[in-house]
């Protein structure tokens, strides 16, 4: 930003990585995760690819490590009314996918036409003709062309990379 309310001159690449990981369940770049998970099903990591390193209860106002069977569907079967911590590593250091790289150029150059564009107005313009230019943004995924590429790496699993 330049000055206290000044306009955005360029598109962080990191900024667009993120928005971009929010939308779908894989992860390219190692890192650790924790989940707390309240027991009574299988339970399914949400990230992939995943490697669970350790699982733990809480008993006894301690976290106690635990071995969970495998369910039926490849997650990890808990007992109900029983709460666990699930320590994994997420993502991998494979290069992404061209559809992703692809999906990334796109909302990348729709963000920076946004910015360009509106540099100069607040985000909460509204004018008798003209569209909020926050819902420009708020839409860039799918106005960018970005969702439709993205879909198959909307849930853990869905597509062998």
């Amino acid at each position: 930003l330049e000055g206290s309310f000044g306009y955005v001159t360029a598109v962080e690449p990191a900024v667009i990585w993120q928005r971009l990981e929010s939308w779908i369940a894989y992860r390219w770049g190692e890192r650790v995760v924790t989940w707390t998970v309240e027991g009574g099903s299988e339970w399914q990591a949400p990230l992939y690819p995943v490697t669970i390193t350790t699982v733990e209860i809480w008993q006894n106002d301690a976290w106690a490590e635990v071995s969970l069977t495998a369910g039926p569907h490849g997650g990890l079967c808990t007992t109900e009314c029983e709460t666990y911590r699930i320590t994994a590593t997420v993502g991998t250091s494979d290069d992404p996918p061209a559809a992703i790289v692809e999906a990334w150029r796109r909302l990348h150059e729709y963000s920076r036409g946004i910015a360009e564009q509106y540099k100069d107005e607040f985000a909460d313009f509204e004018a008798r003709d003209r569209t909020r230019v926050a819902a420009f943004a708020a839409k860039a995924i799918s106005l960018s062309g970005a969702a439709d590429l993205l879909r198959p790496y909307r849930r853990a699993g869905n597509v062998a990379i």
